[in-house]
């Protein structure tokens, strides 16, 4: 899902659709990871199938905030299965997510730029009334897209919430394990959104 950050105004687009240009030649690019995992080799141990692979390199600890360490990685092109290559970034780094946390219930990563669950009808009735933190509340839900194929056995749909209150980005990853409590492997995704329009966009 997104979630908008009210205090920003800025116009920033997170659905850039890659189409499948040049994926299969390399490197599909470095993508921040959060995780509450204190140490890269702890991370590798939630999916280490994934990455004795090679779908993920030069993993490298950058920040650590709010108890949550910031990672950047290398996805690999070449070791993903085909039928990834040809999929919206948000969809594509929704299964990536997935393949990081395959072994464990919950999810201990999120993705930067990752918008993406399984459809679910009731998904915005259910969460209207949640509180993150004990502090933080959902103030509106909205559904935002469908894409039109399944992945993963799963069809996968967008939704934007507006919280009361920012958060600090390094706190998704324990927004995204509650969401999942109990859930095998990341069911939800949460990354920023921030609103393109000054008017609270709809909330």
């Amino acid at each position: 899902m997104y979630v908008r950050e009210r205090e920003h105004t800025e116009i920033r687009s997170l659905m850039k659709n890659n189409g499948g240009t040049g994926r299969n030649s390399g490197e599909l690019g470095r993508e921040m990871l959060f995780s509450p995992m204190s140490r890269k080799q702890e991370l590798r141990l939630l999916s280490e199938q994934n990455w004795n692979l090679r779908r993920y390199r030069n993993c490298t600890r950058i920040t650590e905030e709010w108890g949550v360490m910031t990672y950047s990685a290398l996805l690999n092109a070449r070791a993903m299965p085909p039928e990834y290559l040809i999929l919206e970034t948000s969809f594509l780094l929704w299964l990536i997510n997935r393949q990081l946390n395959a072994g464990i219930k919950g999810c201990l990563t999120v993705s930067r730029f990752v918008v993406a669950s399984p459809s679910d009808e009731d998904f915005c009735a259910r969460i209207k009334n949640h509180q993150f933190f004990g502090q933080v509340d959902v103030q509106h839900c909205a559904f935002a897209g469908r894409h039109g194929k399944f992945i993963d056995e799963n069809l996968l749909q967008l939704n934007v919430i507006t919280l009361s209150k920012a958060i600090y980005r390094p706190a998704f990853s324990m927004m995204a394990d509650e969401l999942n409590r109990d859930r095998a492997g990341c069911h939800h995704n949460v990354v920023p959104y921030v609103c393109p329009h000054s008017g609270g966009c709809g909330a």
